[in-house]
């Protein structure tokens, strides 16, 4: 059986581990590197069927339609949310035309 004195012994370098970890952890010049946003929303989204407002829940379907290599976005209406209005908002069609979405619905998904 073990005396105190060789139990704290035993205990001091789990305890002293932890302590040089932290302090480890602490003086380390790696930080964290936090994200900037830059809302962007005005030059890359381009609408015309809809308003820009539009608070409406929606599903969202990316793909690549016109296999230009830029994906694209299929916006439809959550169905008990849109036939609630009168008329119907339309769902969209956005197409991705280098790295801006512009509403192509009306041109290619008049149906929508």
């Amino acid at each position: 059986m073990l005396n105190n004195k060789t139990n704290r012994m035993l205990r001091f370098p789990k305890s002293a581990l932890g302590i040089a970890t932290l302090f480890i952890l602490l003086a380390s010049p790696i930080r964290a590197q936090w994200l900037e946003w830059d809302i962007q929303t005005d030059e890359r989204l381009v609408l015309s069927s809809v308003a820009n407002s539009d608070d409406e829940e929606k599903d969202i379907w990316p793909a690549d339609l016109n296999k230009d290599g830029w994906t694209d976005v299929i916006v439809v209406r959550k169905e008990p949310f849109s036939a609630a209005t009168e008329p119907p908002k339309s769902d969209l069609l956005l197409m991705n035309q280098e790295g801006i979405l512009v509403d192509m619905t009306n041109d290619l998904a008049p149906e929508f």
